[in-house]
This record gives C-alpha cells, sequence and structure tokens, in this order.
C-alpha cells in the first residue's frame, strides 16, 4: 500500500471521530471550552510544524493588511462557525448535526453565485432545492412533535454551516486572498485568530475550567 492511501486513510478515520468525541467533550464543557482548548492545541501543533520543518520564517512576509484579512476569515470561518456548530452539536445527536452541517458546500455555491457572479444552472438550483427540502426532512420529521431546543440546535448548525460556506468563498476573493505563505502558515493565523476570540468571549477561567456534569451549555 502506498503511502499516501494510508495517510489519506488515516486523515478521513480522524475527521470522521470530530462528530463523536466532540459529543463526549460537550457533555462536560461548554461549546467555548471546547473550541478554546482544540484552538490552542491546533495552533501549536501547527506552530512546532512550522519550527520543525524551518519555516517559521514564512510568518515574518506577512503585512498588516494580510493580517487583518486573517482576522476576518479566522473569525468567519473558525471562531463564529465553530462556535455555533458545536453549540448545535451539543443540543442535537451528532448524525443529526453532521447533516446539518454538511449544508455548508450548498452554501458555497449560492454565495459564489452572489460574491463571485458564478452562473448557476436548472441542475445546480435543483440540487440545492433538494438539499434543502432533504434538510426540513431531517430537522421536523414529518408525524413527530419537536422540542424547541431540537429546532434551536438545527438553526445554529445551519447557520455554522452558512458561515463556513461564506468563509470558503472569502477566501477565493481577490479581496481576501493571501497567498502570501504555505498553508501551515496560514492555518496557523486562523486558529491563533479563534483562540484569541475565544479568550475575548470568555470570562479569563472559562476556557480553562471545566463546567460541572450536566449545566446548560452556553
Amino acid at each position: 500500500m502506498k503511502k499516501q492511501y494510508l495517510y489519506a486513510g488515516l486523515s478521513v478515520f480522524s475527521w470522521g471521530t470530530m462528530a463523536p468525541v466532540s459529543k463526549v467533550l460537550l457533555s462536560d464543557m461548554s461549546n467555548m471550552q471546547v473550541l478554546g482548548y482544540g484552538s490552542f492545541i491546533g495552533a501549536m501543533s501547527l506552530l512546532g510544524i512550522l519550527i520543525g520543518t524551518k519555516q517559521r520564517d514564512q510568518l515574518r512576509e506577512y503585512t498588516f493588511t494580510d493580517i487583518g484579512k486573517r482576522i476576518v476569515l479566522g473569525a468567519i470561518g473558525y471562531f463564529a462557525y465553530s462556535a455555533l456548530y458545536y453549540q448545535g452539536l451539543s443540543i442535537l445527536p451528532s448524525q443529526t448535526a453532521c447533516i446539518l452541517n454538511y449544508l455548508w458546500p450548498i452554501f458555497s455555491v449560492l454565495f459564489a453565485w452572489i460574491f463571485l457572479h458564478e452562473s448557476l444552472s436548472k441542475s445546480s438550483i435543483f440540487a440545492i432545492l433538494l438539499s434543502f427540502i432533504g434538510v426540513g426532512v431531517v430537522v421536523f420529521q414529518p408525524g413527530e412533535s419537536l422540542p424547541s431546543q431540537f429546532l434551536l440546535g438545527s438553526l445554529y448548525c445551519i447557520v455554522a454551516a452558512a458561515l463556513y460556506g461564506l468563509f470558503t468563498i472569502l477566501r477565493c476573493d481577490k479581496v481576501y486572498s493571501v497567498n502570501r505563505c504555505n498553508t501551515s502558515a496560514r492555518k496557523l493565523r486562523w486558529k491563533l485568530t479563534c483562540f484569541h476570540n475565544v479568550c475575548i468571549c470568555c470570562d479569563p477561567g472559562t476556557v480553562l475550567q471545566t463546567k460541572e456534569r450536566g449545566g446548560v451549555n452556553g
């Protein structure tokens, strides 16, 4: 077996564990705590990669304008998206949250039409409509009465998907595009922005303390 297939398989497996692992963490922590820990660990890991591969000088190539763009993208595509998704995941079953989360490619198509002026074919419009009909079936579950919390959790996940779809399009837009550094350097900026935003939005001890089991996620 070629190494690239092994690495690809491990990546898929690791990605697949994110929802259930996050769900377990959210039983003891708030969405902001999970986001804070994950952002910090991700930032430190990427920093270690940059140092280990002797590419840390890449970070110096950013201008203040580039940093401002990274802050905007990080606030939308990592901080706001993850905070809302984790909040929805804390309420919904992980399978439902994942289904709603993967509306982001549909939102990407819509935002590409709005911001990048890309055309929408009839088949694309039909596929988008089918996607939202499918989401309606998942969320409203015909014949069953749903608690308000379930609908609220669904709304969190849908808004999160919309934000991530917007994030993917802004990365392609020439106004926000920054291709000066490699992928690891760019991701490090996003992760640090996300962790910084978590610290701003929480009390100093919130990210570091574990809430009592059974409390309301905030």
